[in-house]
């Protein structure tokens, strides 16, 4: 058991990933939103209590150089829809196209984070520049750069600059245009990293 010495903090930091689910967030600006917030060690430390609980994380930049991973800044991703939900994000039938893809995306990111549990696969995420990729799987020498697109297809640069930043990977894009979401959300972490 861990003792929460700001619990205040502890939910408006869940309050402010529910909003910010799928989105890069640096621990400077989160300090900034957040009252009495401390300093960055606090804050990754109760994201990492909020992992341990199955409830959010703040997922890693892919850059191939650990040191730097450590540093970056989390994109922030809640492990249910219905975390957001309950923190009166609103997400229903009638949202933004903007609102539901994040919506996708998150449920995707949710799946991902369960698949890679126990197999020695690391999930993370990558952007240089306004060059972004969703998620990244990373597993011994094998790399997987994945896309999820529930809208406009044709925009497809931050694969093409991740395949470049890294010619050995594999890219898939997930939803429109490529591998339906139902069929990801079916797989296992062997029908994505063989």
């Amino acid at each position: 058991m861990n003792r929460i010495d700001k619990p205040y903090l502890l939910r408006q930091l869940v309050e402010i990933a529910s909003r910010m689910t799928t989105k890069e967030v640096a621990y400077t600006k989160l300090i900034g939103t957040l009252h009495d917030a401390g300093n960055t060690t606090t804050i990754a430390h109760y994201l990492s209590l909020l992992e341990d609980a199955g409830l959010l994380c703040g997922l890693s930049k892919f850059s191939g150089n650990v040191v730097r991973q450590r540093r970056s800044s989390p994109k922030l991703l809640a492990f249910a829809n219905a975390v957001p939900t309950a923190m009166g994000v609103g997400w229903s039938r009638s949202m933004s196209d903007t609102m539901r893809g994040q919506c996708v995306e998150s449920a995707v990111g949710t799946h991902l984070r369960c698949i890679v549990e126990g197999s020695g696969t690391k999930l993370y995420w990558w952007r240089q520049g306004d060059d972004e990729v969703d998620f990244v799987l990373t597993r011994a020498d094998s790399i997987l750069g994945i896309e999820v697109k529930s809208g406009n297809t044709h925009h497809l640069r931050g694969l093409k600059a991740f395949q470049a930043a890294f010619p050995d990977a594999r890219t898939v894009v997930i939803g429109q245009g490529g591998l339906p979401v139902a069929d990801l959300l079916r797989s296992t972490i062997h029908d994505l990293l063989p």
